[in-house]
């Protein structure tokens, strides 16, 4: 995630999620047509970006859910005729905010799921309708009662699976609170497990459905790398549940879950693949706005981070930065006293995958 500029006198960093300058007060929001975050001034019942000149950029609203529930940051084009931002017109079911609990919860998801969406946009993968595939969406939903930490059943709902189904990512509510969290990463013996994780692997089934419609190529030489995904996967999950992974699954996946289904592979490779150009542009966005650029920052795709776009080979040069960042990310936490956030060793099969995700990555856009 890039690290984004105020323009107010001491110019001071503004995140991803900020509302507000720290310094300055200005109305902070992220422009989706730009792809960045700024100082917006008001004009009469809108508002204007202030840019690094001085100059008034083109009116923006504010989105719904920000004025009603103080859930979103991104602006909305007016010309765009929606009461919502683009990233909150993607939903299709939010939970009820007549019960207060929801509401915190519901925060926390709609930050990760922007997070996810930021590095998509970056990445140029198609999200709208297009292809003979519907638009990503999302719906958020909840099978427990979130003022019990999601212990309580909610009487007469259906068990909620976090999922992907033709286009629509379904995530439980609970994925947002630390203790239900906590209960299923420990019940499930996983390693991590965070909302904007399952927000990536699922929309690797997305990625796979997309890029699949637009390259008559692409389940081949998916199927090459991760096996065909045309197997039973219900058998294929039953199995991995009733059994667990195979005992050498570390050798060639990247994690247990992995193993059960081609399409988990991919999925899962997917996913760390965005945790590595996502925390890679952090890394050079902080070294940047610090005055400490490296000089020896790797190329990432295409719109990600400072550099030009990514060419095949310089996949292991990103494998090598990544390895030495996430040594880094790992012994500050344990500095902490606090668990390693990247608990995973990438064996050589699974750098081969990553590869592969890289190459067709690298092919959008252009």
């Amino acid at each position: 995630m890039k690290l984004f500029r105020c323009q107010c006198r001491t110019t001071p960093v503004l995140h991803f999620e900020n509302r507000r300058c720290g310094t300055c007060g200005r109305l902070a929001g992220f422009d989706p047509a730009s792809m960045t975050l700024g100082p917006w001034e008001q004009d009469g019942t809108g508002w204007r970006v202030l840019d690094a000149t001085g100059t008034l950029g083109p009116r923006r609203l504010l989105c719904a859910n920000r004025t009603q529930h103080d859930a979103c940051n991104w602006m909305v084009d007016e010309s765009e005729g929606s009461p919502w931002c683009r990233a909150c017109r993607r939903n299709v079911m939010i939970p009820d905010l007549t019960v207060t609990a929801n509401l915190a919860p519901w925060r926390q998801l709609e930050i990760a799921k922007r997070r996810c969406l930021f590095t998509l946009m970056e990445l140029h993968v198609p999200l709208d309708a297009g292809d003979g595939v519907p638009p990503l969406a999302f719906r958020f939903l909840s099978d427990r009662d979130s003022r019990s930490n999601f212990e309580q059943p909610l009487p007469g709902s259906e068990p909620v699976l976090t999922g992907h189904d033709n286009g629509v990512i379904t995530i439980n509510l609970a994925e947002a609170d630390t203790l239900a969290r906590v209960r299923m990463q420990v019940s499930m013996a996983e390693r991590y497990r965070t909302p904007l994780g399952h927000f990536r692997h699922e929309s690797g089934h997305y990625a796979w459905d997309r890029l699949a419609a637009r390259d008559a190529g692409f389940a081949d030489r998916g199927r090459a790398c991760f096996g065909d995904e045309r197997s039973d996967y219900p058998a294929a999950l039953n199995a991995h549940y009733a059994n667990g992974p195979p005992p050498d699954w570390d050798a060639r996946f990247i994690s247990a879950y992995a193993s059960a289904h081609p399409f988990e592979d991919w999925a899962e490779t997917w996913a760390h693949y965005l945790h590595i150009v996502d925390t890679l542009e952090t890394q050079q966005s902080y070294a940047r706005t610090l005055g400490r650029q490296d000089a020896d920052a790797v190329p990432l795709p295409l719109d990600v981070g400072d550099g030009g776009a990514a060419r095949d080979p310089d996949m292991e040069r990103i494998m090598a930065r990544w390895i030495e960042v996430a040594i880094m990310l790992n012994g500050l936490n344990r500095s902490m006293g606090l668990p390693d956030p990247y608990p995973f060793v990438i064996n050589r099969a699974v750098r081969d995958k990553l590869a592969f995700i890289h190459t067709e990555v690298s092919n959008l856009g252009r």
